[in-house]
């Protein structure tokens, strides 16, 4: 079997979601796709696709955890509700239809729409340990209890910034006037 991650395209190329697949490659000559989900928001992205390490398989519980963005226009009436920014746990057992397990979201739309951030930024990246998964992305580190979802701690790398002018207006920082 071969996990795959990509975009599903429409009859005319167009992006309309992140893919996750799984294919029988038994015979590598005719691989068969027997199992896939689809993302509903077309602007639905994962750094896995581009960087190997950003995601985790479990092989024993068959859970896959992703790092997913999905963006909106801000202001957009939809944004609000379409924006993520963080993990999707999906259980991905090929003897039944792959789904979401639950979210784990590293920044809120308002934020991310008018939010203001140090240079400091963590690679896509999870752990799972002794059933606990940590995510780390952006400015947070995140856990949760794999198994039931509930919330641990948190740790912002911006929470006690002393000015978040300066990470807002970088010019402030090297005294060009504006």
């Amino acid at each position: 079997m071969i996990l795959a991650l990509g975009q599903n395209t429409t009859e005319r190329g167009w992006d309309s979601g992140l893919q996750i697949s799984l294919f029988n490659v038994s015979n590598s000559s005719d691989p068969v796709r027997i199992n896939q989900y689809v993302e509903d928001a077309s602007t639905s992205t994962s750094d896995a696709q581009f960087e190997h390490k950003a995601f985790r398989y479990l092989s024993e519980s068959k859970l896959l955890i992703l790092p997913l963005r999905i963006d909106s226009s801000c202001g957009s009436k939809e944004y609000a509700t379409e924006y993520f920014d963080g993990f999707v746990v999906y259980d991905v057992d090929e003897t039944r239809d792959f789904k979401k397990k639950f979210n784990v979201s590293h920044v809120n739309a308002k934020d991310a729409c008018y939010g203001c951030w140090s240079r400091n930024e963590l690679p896509s990246r999870s752990l799972v340990y002794n059933g606990n998964v940590m995510t780390l992305k952006g400015h947070k580190v995140l856990s949760h209890i794999l198994s039931n979802e509930t919330f641990r701690w948190d740790l912002n790398l911006d929470r006690n910034a002393k000015d978040q002018n300066a990470f807002c207006y970088p010019w402030r920082e090297i005294g060009i006037a504006v």
